[in-house]
């Protein structure tokens, strides 16, 4: 098993650096952390890392009920590549509504009458 490069340790478990400078009694003395104690903290040497990230890309919009021509446009306004199954009206499309994709993905719209 590789080494990891870096060992991440949170803010609160780091020592904390003295008040260099602060006068006793002085507010920012009040605040600091009380390093009279300190605590060794073993970090585990395995895990996993999870990061929480925002959804990017474009949301895919509905094109139910939409004409061949109408999806199409729609698609191409917002960057997406529609793939129109059939004729007529949208009847189902996949991914479905509301799914964030890529921009330049392909979305699939099966058309009925």
């Amino acid at each position: 098993m590789p080494e990891p490069l870096e060992t991440f340790v949170p803010a609160a478990m780091r020592e904390p650096v003295p008040n260099v400078g602060v006068e006793p009694g002085s507010p920012a003395q009040s605040k600091a952390p009380d390093t009279s104690t300190s605590a060794q903290v073993q970090l585990p040497s395995t895990g996993t890392v999870v990061l929480d990230v925002e959804q990017g890309g474009i949301e895919v919009p509905s094109f139910v009920g939409k004409t061949v021509r109408s999806a199409v446009e729609s698609a191409q306004d917002i960057g997406l590549e529609l793939d129109a199954v059939g004729s007529g009206v949208a009847r189902q499309q996949s991914p479905a509504a509301g799914t964030h994709v890529a921009i330049g993905a392909r979305v699939t719209v099966q058309f009925g009458r």
